[in-house]
């Protein structure tokens, strides 16, 4: 499966950014489904560099660079069952929960 990351110049990477763009090529038919927070655990970077990386490729954040993988994978012509959509919104939700403010909520 061909994806926008196969047009990426690696050459312009750091190595951080190198590390992040290697698991999303080796990760790809399941990154759409991971939260960000998931994959800075596994990487051992912070939500800084993971959506410094998607910026740099062209995208607002994490969550416009999963639309991206999902488009180019044709998960959503395929996904005509609402159960299929279940852990991409799941993904969505608790990047925001992970993202919120607490200080500012209490």
């Amino acid at each position: 499966m061909k994806s926008f990351l196969d047009t990426v110049d690696v050459n312009n990477l750091t190595s951080s950014e190198q590390i992040i763009y290697q698991y999303f090529k080796d990760h790809l038919n399941n990154i759409v489904y991971l939260s960000l927070s998931d994959i800075c655990k596994e990487l051992y970077v912070s939500n800084a560099t993971v959506i410094r990386f998607c910026q740099k490729l062209g995208f607002k954040g994490f969550n416009e660079l999963k639309f991206q993988l999902k488009n180019d994978l044709n998960l959503t012509n395929k996904s005509t069952n609402a159960w299929d959509t279940i852990p991409h919104r799941t993904s969505i939700l608790k990047d925001f929960i992970d993202n919120v403010n607490d200080k500012i909520i209490y």
